[in-house]
């Protein structure tokens, strides 16, 4: 995976080989959903192995291995899909047993944004992947706790919750734009930042100051001037 197109390849590919196995099988499933190599299905369970022994033959060097509900229960990427007992499904944050709830130390030498997108996108996946409230205010305190625990201040998270980032950001098509990476360094980046965050900052810098009235300079003025020839 070393070349930037082999993660492009590598979808398109699993895109064909998951095409062949869904139009040939037997009994396909009601439901497929696939993230990289993370798949949830929906399938009758007398049919889960003889689906997967049909899937597992499309290429032999690309095997699948199952994992049924449990509970009621089962993860998928960050989540966690519930069934309730009138059929429903509720979706709520997964984490795995190992996971530690350790993230970027509020103490590190790292940029005050850095550590602000770490809050951000805890809770933002707090407000749009939980479906229920209760849920949601579980998963909210959780990530206050864990962050706490990673020395982050009170109000860092009274921050309100962040706007969606899928809105329209589209740029202008003949807009182009040059970006610099530079190393953190604590004190001068930040002035960097400042510097460089208005639009077209160096031409505001060098762009020459209007007159002033008072030092007898007059805008925009017309003068009436009478030329008389001079007498020899």
């Amino acid at each position: 995976m070393g070349s930037p197109i082999s993660p492009v390849v590598a979808n398109l590919y699993m895109e064909q080989l998951e095409s062949r196995a869904l139009d040939t099988a037997p009994t396909p499933p009601s439901m497929w959903y696939r993230y990289v190599d993370d798949t949830m299905a929906k399938i009758h369970e007398n049919a889960v192995d003889s689906f997967l022994e049909h899937l597992n033959s499309i290429d032999q060097h690309i095997q699948f291995t199952s994992e049924q509900e449990k509970d009621g229960r089962i993860p998928f990427l960050d989540t966690c899909v519930s069934i309730n007992q009138d059929g429903s499904t509720k979706i709520s944050v997964y984490r795995k047993p190992t996971h530690t709830d350790q993230y970027l130390n509020f103490q590190s030498n790292h940029h005050l944004q850095h550590k602000r997108a770490v809050v951000n996108t805890l809770m933002l996946r707090a407000h749009t992947l939980v479906t229920e409230n209760e849920d949601r205010t579980r998963e909210t305190q959780h990530v206050k706790q864990a962050l706490k625990m990673n020395n982050y201040p009170e109000w860092m998270l009274t921050i309100p919750h962040p706007k969606s980032t899928t809105e329209d950001t589209e740029e202008p098509q003949n807009e182009k734009k040059i970006y610099v990476s530079t190393p953190y360094i604590k004190g001068i980046s930040e002035r960097l930042q400042r510097a460089f965050k208005i639009k077209e900052a160096i031409q505001i810098k060098l762009t020459k100051p209007a007159l002033n009235r008072d030092n007898g300079y007059e805008l925009a003025a017309i003068y009436d001037t009478i030329l008389t020839p001079k007498r020899r």
